[in-house]
């Protein structure tokens, strides 16, 4: 995991206020405040696997923990205001995942940051978008500095209000959020006094360098993008879909925009008690058990020979569905020893952390339900390590095993694909010579885990990396704070998929590169990454 010390730049941030006067802003105490704070280094220190590795510790922590404290005003804060003191605080946590949900009350069609949408291409961001009466010659530029902070440190300010866990990670927040909003970007830009203004530089597709001012807010919701020369069929309700691409047997098309809405992952969640879903219900949810058999039969027919996954949109839900996916392409062997038993040997493996807060979160589960077989039993706080092996000599037998125990209680948690893999009667039934995976900066959580797993078992990775580090934190518990009613999202998971000094630990570099130049050959369409995944193919667009 990163590690960092807590910086003077930091500190400041956290102590940093900005009061905006608000008519309908309700006001909470100081000491209802402090009640918060207090209860959110509680729950991250009891429920996070590893709360403080990555800012220098527990002490660092709480010192910081000290100065939110005592920056609350003794007339109290609103919202809006609190929230700013609490960002840093959980970034130092270091965990994309954990951080608080709807941070900031925004306006969209206002949003009073930069003027222009941007996107993540290599290590830097480009305008891919801009106002419909504004400067179109601006589509495709370079974003070289805002109010005269470079673009790397812009990315280093960001990681320190929201964690972020490689540069991909740290270029999409600003995309997304702390360029476009005036509410993030004043955490980011304290050098931006005028919040009327705004200075931006940029680098023309040209090569001219370009510094505008802008007057902001302006209105957003009229903008130019690039025109995209392909249309790809629309994702259904259970997150995905595929065809064959433009009716072309040689090649087929896998959109997985989410992993949330699908059947085999609704099973598991009933089963936890997290949700409360009928037989008839589950029946009517979309499977991806039986929407990738009925691909891998119609790849077999047809004689695929190329078979593109587009994960660009993908942001997670529930992982299973990468080892289903793997299984129908790869079978049971290659999703055993190639995927779920990756890097054991070098001591990897998921940690989670039966906490208290994990227990109240699923109905349906105690700590008995996992001490089944220990002889040792685990109490409420401990962490399980059956997913975990640290020792190829110790752990030989599990190696060994074709089918361990870790495996089987991971896949039999949904009826509908563990009756397949059972039977394994379409396990590896047919994978076309080419797998293509298209991945943006986008691709995070359970949909990189998908990214991931193919990359494991054999496919080519094309496009730009995923902000998600391989060896990360996941799986969200959530709770709310007292007075407040923010809600908190927390990691009780720890995943290390690869040992700590490989580069894969924080990136998982794709192996096919979407570049600026290549980009720009296909004049910024926002559809370049599936473009030039179709070409590699050798498929008409």
């Amino acid at each position: 995991m990163r590690t960092q010390s807590f910086t003077a730049v930091a500190v400041a941030a956290i102590v940093l206020v900005v009061l905006t006067p608000t008519v309908a802003a309700q006001t909470y105490s100081q000491d209802d405040l402090i009640e918060d704070v207090r209860q959110l280094a509680c729950v991250i220190e009891q429920t996070h696997p590893d709360p403080f590795v990555a800012c220098g510790g527990r002490i660092a922590f709480y010192r910081a923990l000290q100065d939110v404290l005592e920056a609350i005003p003794a007339e109290g804060l609103a919202r809006d205001d609190f929230v700013r003191l609490l960002r840093p605080l959980i970034a130092m946590v270091g965990d994309a995942h954990t951080g608080i949900w709807g941070e900031y009350q925004v306006n969209d069609s206002f949003p009073g940051g930069v003027p222009l949408e941007f996107g993540v291409i290599e290590e830097g961001l480009y305008v891919a978008g801009v106002r419909t009466q504004d400067d179109p010659d601006l589509l495709g530029a370079r974003l070289l500095s805002v109010e005269g902070v470079a673009l790397d440190e812009l990315c280093e300010r960001q990681h320190r209000v929201r964690a972020t866990e490689n540069r991909y990670s740290a270029l999409h927040l600003l995309a997304v959020d702390s360029l476009r909003y005036e509410e993030f970007m004043q955490d980011i830009l304290p050098e931006w006094e005028n919040k009327k203004l705004v200075r931006v530089t940029l680098q023309l597709a040209s090569g001219e360098i370009r510094e505008i001012e802008y007057e902001v807010p302006r209105p957003m919701w009229s903008m130019r993008r690039p025109t995209t020369h392909i249309e790809t069929p629309e994702a259904g309700a259970g997150g995905f879909v595929w065809s064959f691409w433009d009716s072309d047997p040689s090649v087929a098309y896998l959109r997985v925009d989410h992993m949330l809405y699908y059947r085999e992952a609704y099973e598991i969640w009933d089963a936890a008690g997290s949700k409360d879903v009928t037989d008839e219900q589950l029946a009517a949810i979309p499977s991806a058990t039986e929407a990738f058999r009925d691909l891998v039969v119609a790849m077999e027919e047809a004689g695929t020979e190329t078979l593109i996954v587009d994960l660009r949109q993908n942001e997670g839900g529930h992982s299973l569905m990468a080892d289903i996916l793997v299984y129908f392409l790869y079978g049971r062997d290659v999703l055993i020893e190639d995927v779920m038993k990756a890097g054991f040997d070098v001591g990897c493996g998921q940690i989670r952390r039966y906490s208290e807060l994990y227990f109240e979160s699923c109905a349906n589960e105690t700590i008995d339900d996992f001490n089944e077989g220990r002889s040792v039993p685990m109490v409420v706080g401990d962490y399980d390590f059956s997913y975990y092996l640290t020792d190829p000599v110790a752990d030989a037998e599990v190696l060994a095993d074709p089918e361990p125990s870790f495996v089987t209680d991971w896949v039999d948690r949904s009826p509908t694909f563990y009756d397949e893999y059972l039977s394994e009667a379409y396990g590896g039934y047919y994978r076309p010579e080419n797998v293509l995976v298209v991945s943006t900066s986008e691709t995070f959580s359970s949909g990189f885990t998908l990214a991931r797993h193919l990359y494991l078992a054999g496919a080519t990775l094309v496009g730009t990396p995923s902000g998600q580090s391989s060896n990360c934190f996941g799986e969200l518990t959530w709770f709310d704070l007292t007075h407040t009613n923010i809600r908190i999202g927390v990691s009780e998971s720890c995943y290390i998929m690869f040992p700590e000094e490989s580069e894969l630990a924080t990136v998982l570099p794709v192996h096919i590169p979407l570049t600026y130049e290549k980009l720009a050959s296909y004049d910024f369409d926002p559809n370049a990454w599936l473009r030039y995944t179709l070409e590699i193919a050798g498929a008409s667009e």
